[in-house]
């Protein structure tokens, strides 16, 4: 059997001060799944998970990071965003 996969938060994207946005990876129900995710503050000053958002399986993530480098090209030759630097 494998390993699990613990929920890793990769980034987080404030979109105002009640509310931000987080993507992560993370095993469920025993399959790993890349999910992006809005989260709100609650009454107690908590970020709690809302249902806006999306869960992809690996397959789909896949698909899913061939379109971003697609936009992102384009978005690039369109001169409105600057080209990443490599890592």
């Amino acid at each position: 059997m494998a390993a699990s996969f613990p929920q890793t938060t990769i980034t987080t994207i404030p979109k105002s001060r009640s509310e931000e946005v987080r993507l992560s990876v993370g095993e469920y129900k025993g399959k790993v799944r890349v999910d992006m995710r809005s989260f709100v503050l609650d009454d107690d000053d908590e970020f709690i998970a809302t249902k806006k958002g999306v869960s992809l399986t690996l397959d789909q993530y896949v698909q899913f990071t061939a379109g971003y480098r697609r936009l992102d090209d384009l978005l690039v030759e369109k001169g409105l965003i600057p080209r990443p630097v490599a890592c």
